[in-house]
């Protein structure tokens, strides 16, 4: 409580918001509040989500495990954490926004990747210079009088020229 002329106050316990002297009502889950009064519940961050109501602490904010993120605050439920989709991957929990496959390579799949290693490279003869690439046409041939014998190449500049007297029509 605190004094106003005499009179008693009660304020709202941490976990609790409302006005002094009036109704307390706990933070819904998504939120917390960790000092006495009246300030407002804050919200969890991006990337976490909390399932527990009039929270005291930040500590119940829980990460979204790798392969899953969460771009908004207050998530109040695992089921906000969302799948990191095709050309994308999450390697680490509490994040906000999955990682890109890097050029020369790609993802097809979109059931939350949680390694840099379910993007696939590029096969031998092709590359792409796409970031985030969600299939494997984004791979595309070198040009004719070209080739590659290496995966996961990234640029037109990869391909190599083939030697006098020799020919490729495309990989």
């Amino acid at each position: 409580s605190i004094s106003n002329e005499g009179n008693a106050i009660c304020v709202c316990a941490p976990g609790y918001t409302g006005p002094n002297g009036g109704p307390c009502t706990g933070c819904v889950a998504g939120s917390y509040k960790p000092g006495n009064g009246s300030s407002v519940c804050s919200l969890c961050p991006k990337g976490k989500y909390s399932t527990t109501v009039a929270a005291a602490t930040p500590s119940p904010c829980d990460d979204c495990q790798a392969g899953k993120y969460a771009n908004s605050i207050g998530n109040d439920d695992a089921l906000d954490c969302l799948d990191c989709g095709r050309g994308k991957y999450s390697d680490s929990a509490g994040v906000s926004v999955c990682t890109d496959c890097a050029a020369g390579k790609y993802s097809e799949t979109d059931n939350g990747n949680t390694a840099e290693s379910s993007c696939q490279l590029c096969a031998e003869g092709k590359y792409s210079t796409a970031v985030g690439a969600t299939f494997a046409g984004s791979c595309v041939d070198c040009g004719a009088g070209k080739y590659l014998d290496t995966t996961g190449n990234d640029a037109e500049s990869d391909c190599i020229s083939c030697g006098p007297g020799k020919f490729s029509s495309s990989s």
